[in-house]
């Protein structure tokens, strides 16, 4: 029923926050079963594939959500994001570029390419895009969240507290 499946989603996500992620994968598994139709129970799925160092299982959920909804780009970001998990940066970045083909207006792509650029030492590029990440902000908090991520990984504390304060 649809609220069997709810209710093991539910479950699912609450075991993810807390990091149990075989007991997630076995709710989502659940969830899943019952509704093989609903893209937003493979995106979560995936992200625990992901957690996990299941890349390519992971992949194959968010392509699953890609296949059910092909304007779900937060799956599309999350290819992404296992891609570069996997160090295949190129194949990372060419995904993040497609999120923003989508959506030029989504801040958080543009602060994880910030980061991936810095990474491989193009400082000029990574602060182009940090800026328009920065022009991008909107009232949400998924922006902030990725200002919060870039700032975090240059180790500038005050800053990430400040985008996390931002993004609560």
């Amino acid at each position: 029923t649809d609220n069997d499946v709810y209710i093991s989603s539910m479950l699912g996500s609450q075991y993810t926050k807390i990091s149990n992620f075989k007991k997630a994968r076995f709710h989502f598994e659940e969830a899943l079963e019952a509704d093989r139709t609903n893209p937003d129970l493979y995106n979560p799925y995936g992200l625990v594939l992901l957690y996990e160092h299941k890349y390519d299982e992971a992949i194959k959920q968010f392509e699953r959500v890609l296949d059910l909804d092909p304007g779900y780009m937060y799956a599309l970001e999350n290819i992404a994001e296992t891609n570069k998990a996997k160090g295949e940066i190129e194949k990372a970045i060419n995904t993040f570029i497609k999120v923003v083909e989508k959506d030029p207006t989504l801040s958080l792509v543009y602060s994880k390419l910030a980061i991936i650029e810095d990474m491989f030492g193009n400082k000029e590029k990574s602060e182009e895009l940090l800026q328009i990440a920065k022009d991008n902000l909107w009232a949400g908090n998924y922006g902030q969240v990725g200002l919060a991520c870039y700032y975090s990984y240059k180790n500038d504390t005050s800053k990430a507290l400040h985008y996390l304060e931002q993004a609560m």
